[in-house]
């Protein structure tokens, strides 16, 4: 599976969004684990339907569905308490388990483990699960009465943070190995053998395998760990700063004025640096202004915003100005700069260095109307190849490539457009809203929505392989 699919294992979330959720969502207390032993429940196979007719939307308000992939299997997480494991290629469900708490995040397979993270609502308990993949048994639970961010599994240990700590647990047992305290609610960076820290006005790299504090470097303002790769880590958006860290000694390497308060992940591609960063403003009013509008979802972020509506609600008058960079990685030189079209709750939602191109797709919303725009550029250069502009009904959430198509979750709607010239190939319509990442692997593409149904369509005409039906089977 190529490389954009292999993000799906352990999801990230930039820290600027966290922020906002946390301020809603956190509790008080530290965390502590906590051993737990429950059976896998068994049921039935479903009968795989081949017709490409989408269902009716289900009357349904939360049971969003989040999905991972991994060797021919597919695992989904319910916000019904509920994790399944189903057959990739026809869709009959291998096992099913009952958990604590509502699943919004995709889960993590590593080793044989699937790892779930579930809630129990706002203000209340957050676990993270260990169940065996081939059977779906308990294998064991970690408790914490905070948010808390699964980072990665690395070194047959699971790496956690809270707001007040940052905790190591074996992967097979979920004893805890070691523990840091924390002060922001930060997601880490894990990278091999090095776990990177973002505080609130530091960070630090930790031995993976005993938390001890090799460098600490310091911050003029909150910033995201956003890469580590050859050596070097890229940090991002320090006051107005995107820079290179030596991950042996935190020494700053160089360091790049962008017009950005948040960024993807950047893409390393033959020595080039792809970044996809915004920068908000507010507007000349500060008055708010009661507008229908989306919270803007970017692709590693729908899964914590899982049950958007639109509404109306009073925003301020703001600006997002998106623009697309290649910096040398060497020296940080910015060797091109493309800017995107600027307008009120305009937002980076997804963008894939692939085969010389760099495809870029992103929304601007207006009181009155939203514009998703599709472009491609020539990677060395940055000249525009195509772009394809549509005036839609709400904000397309996230998209991914491959074989030389893209594949674009908008709302109710999935569509494939040629990497080539971005002509449309298909598109179906869902039963329901699909916020996460689309999955796409050689035999087919695989969505979960907002109401309970996981997705298998065929990645080159679009009709459906199977469909499952979670709330029916809760």
């Amino acid at each position: 599976m190529q490389a954009f699919s292999k993000q799906v294992w352990t999801q990230k979330r930039p820290g600027f969004l966290i922020r906002m959720l946390s301020i809603i969502l956190m509790a008080i207390l530290v965390g502590c684990s906590q051993p737990d032993r429950k059976p896998a429940v068994s049921a039935s196979n479903p009968t795989p339907i081949s017709t490409p007719t989408a269902i009716p939307a289900l009357d349904l308000v939360h049971n969003t569905v989040s999905l991972s992939i991994m060797a021919d299997v597919v695992y989904a997480g319910t916000q019904e308490q509920g994790v399944y494991a189903f057959n990739a290629r026809d869709g009959k469900k291998i096992w099913q388990a009952d958990i604590t708490g509502i699943v919004s995040w995709q889960p993590t397979v590593a080793d044989g483990i699937i790892y779930v993270t579930s809630s129990t609502g706002e203000g209340g308990s957050v676990y993270v699960s260990a169940l065996r993949a081939h059977d779906g048994k308990l294998l064991w639970r970690y408790h914490s009465d905070m948010n808390m961010n699964l980072a990665g599994v690395e070194n047959g240990m699971v790496y956690l943070s809270t707001l007040a700590q940052v905790v190591a647990l074996r992967a097979t047992d979920g004893i805890e190995v070691w523990h840091v305290d924390n002060s922001a609610d930060q997601a880490l960076l894990v990278e091999k053998d090095v776990v990177y820290l973002n505080q609130v006005s530091s960070f630090s790299a930790l031995n993976a395998r005993n938390g001890v504090v090799l460098w600490t470097h310091q911050l003029a303002d909150r910033t995201d760990v956003l890469k580590s790769s050859n050596g070097t880590v890229y940090i991002c958006c320090d006051k107005g700063k995107f820079a290179a860290l030596s991950a042996r000694d935190g020494r700053v390497q160089w360091s790049q004025t962008i017009d950005a308060t948040m960024a993807l992940t950047p893409q390393i591609v033959n020595g080039i640096v792809y970044l996809q960063a915004t920068k908000i403003n507010l507007g000349d009013s500060t008055t708010p202004t009661a507008s229908t509008s989306f919270l803007p979802l970017f692709a590693s972020t729908g899964n914590m915003l899982k049950g958007a509506r639109q509404t109306q609600s009073a925003l301020p008058l703001k600006q997002g100005q998106t623009s697309l960079y290649a910096l040398r990685a060497n020296d940080g030189k910015v060797l091109w700069k493309q800017m995107g079209k600027s307008g009120n709750d305009g937002f980076a939602n997804w963008f894939q260095v692939e085969q010389g191109i760099v495809y870029s797709m992103t929304t601007t919303s207006t009181p009155t109307s939203t514009t998703s725009t599709l472009v491609a550029l020539q990677s060395e250069s940055g000249q525009p190849l195509w772009q394809q502009t549509n005036k839609i009904a709400a904000t397309p959430y996230s998209a991914c490539i491959r074989d030389g198509v893209i594949y674009r979750l908008g709302a109710q709607t999935v569509d494939a457009l040629s990497a080539r010239d971005g002509k449309p190939r298909w598109s179906y319509q869902l039963a329901g809203n699909a916020y996460d990442l689309p999955i796409a692997s050689a035999q087919n593409l695989y969505v979960g929505t907002d109401n309970g149904l996981v997705y298998a369509l065929n990645p080159k005409n679009g009709q459906l392989q199977w469909r499952y039906n979670t709330h029916s089977h809760a």
